[in-house]
């Protein structure tokens, strides 16, 4: 009778895992210092499930080192709407690079586009106060891979589930969390993974 109330909690708690997904939003990043950029993530990227979508919009990304700064990624989210024939840029996005194990994960957030414009740091980079976390999956080793039949390079984007009970406000807290589970497939939100494919 225990083993069946066990089992039932297990399977209860599996179930809740795929209902409560989300991207985990943070105070805090996964570590106030940036790992090295490899430069095979610059460039331009599109989402793979639009390559074949060339009647529809399309939304790219591209991501490079902010000017002035080789520790911070620039990433701008930009679309071409086929009915105004023009492209135009969505959003931009911030994030440094933390490597735990073999794995890499992006730290990210959205800051005022006049905080860009001018000399933007590392100490102010560490001021925002809502991030996300990214892991880019260690399979494409890390950044890419060559597909033998295209040649074309990919990068799989893994956001963490909001599926975590505590509030996290320190870095240490927020880096041994991802620490402990990083493995574990219930730690990331099925419905928001991507894979990238450089289009440029």
């Amino acid at each position: 009778m225990k083993t069946n109330s066990t089992v039932w909690k297990l399977m209860l708690f599996a179930s809740l895992t795929f209902i409560l997904t989300g991207c985990l939003e943070t105070e805090v990043p996964l570590s106030n210092k940036a790992d090295r950029v490899p430069s095979s993530i610059m460039g331009t990227w599109i989402k793979s499930d639009q390559l074949n979508e060339k009647d529809k919009d399309i939304t790219k990304f591209k991501v490079a080192l902010l000017p002035g700064n080789q520790n911070i990624i620039k990433i701008e989210e930009i679309s071409y709407s086929k009915e105004m024939e023009s492209w135009s840029t969505d959003r931009t996005y911030v994030g440094h690079l933390t490597r735990i194990g073999d794995d890499l994960f992006i730290s990210y957030c959205e800051p005022d586009a006049s905080v860009l414009e001018s000399a933007y740091t590392m100490s102010e980079h560490l001021t925002n106060t809502s991030w996300r976390i990214c892991k880019i999956s260690s399979r494409f080793n890390p950044f890419y891979v060559q597909s033998k039949s295209d040649n074309v390079s990919m990068m799989k984007l893994r956001w963490v589930t909001e599926n975590i009970l505590d509030e996290i406000k320190e870095i240490p807290v927020l880096y041994n969390l991802v620490a402990s589970h990083k493995d574990l497939s219930w730690f990331y939100d099925k419905d928001d993974d991507l894979v990238w494919i450089k289009s440029e």
